[in-house]
């Protein structure tokens, strides 16, 4: 979106208030792997991991260290049967 309308990350900061810092790591996130942003969207794993996760610039380091943090977190924490 943000190559698309030519906006910079300064300009978006400013739109929303936010620092730079902010508007980059929130899109950065977008490289997460689908079994990363679930696990954030279930408060599986905190931000801080997800956004560390996403700055890991090999994307296939990036799916194994996601598939490692999130298997850990499973063995943790195992979801109870419904």
């Amino acid at each position: 979106m943000r190559h698309q309308h030519r906006v910079t990350i300064k300009e978006i900061a400013a739109r929303v208030a936010k620092s730079e810092s902010y508007v980059h790591q929130r899109l950065a996130l977008a490289k997460l792997p689908n079994k990363a942003k679930k696990a954030l969207r279930d408060g599986a794993i905190p931000l801080t991991v997800a956004i560390l996760i996403a700055r890991i610039p090999d994307t296939v380091l990036r799916e194994k260290a996601a598939k490692e943090i999130v298997e850990c977190v499973d063995l943790q924490h195992p979801r109870e049967a419904a």
